[in-house]
């Protein structure tokens, strides 16, 4: 059994599949089926902030021409990434879930703070 303090599951098809829902429910002490987070909430996925600095990069003007340019773009914006990002992603979680439940689970107020936290950090 992993005891995890938090777990948040992604929505991809692979993530919810009976298969891996029956793993994790087995698997993970304090496991929240999916449905049990607010939907479509990027604002309290950590991978998905990251995702969204990585995107903004790959699909910066000019328009990459080759798969070896988009490569290019995307492995320079992955190590662009500063710890202190990372650091100040983990450090908001707190608050973005304090915010979600003080709102009775509407995230749009956190875009702006998520963009300071992205833009200062």
């Amino acid at each position: 059994m992993i005891n995890c303090r938090w777990f948040q599951q992604g929505g991809a098809r692979a993530d919810t599949s009976k298969a891996t829902i029956s793993w994790l429910k087995y698997n993970i002490r304090h496991y929240n089926p999916p449905g049990h987070l607010p939907t479509n909430s990027p604002e309290l996925s950590l991978i998905e902030n990251v995702w969204s600095i990585v995107a903004a990069a790959v699909y910066a003007s000019p328009e990459a021409q080759t798969l070896t340019a988009v490569e290019r773009r995307l492995w320079k914006s992955w190590r662009s990434i500063s710890l202190t990002t990372v650091q100040n992603l983990i450090g908001s979680m707190s608050d973005r879930l304090k915010a979600v439940i003080r709102n009775k689970g509407d995230t749009s107020v956190l875009i702006l703070s998520l963009c300071t936290v992205l833009k200062y950090g």
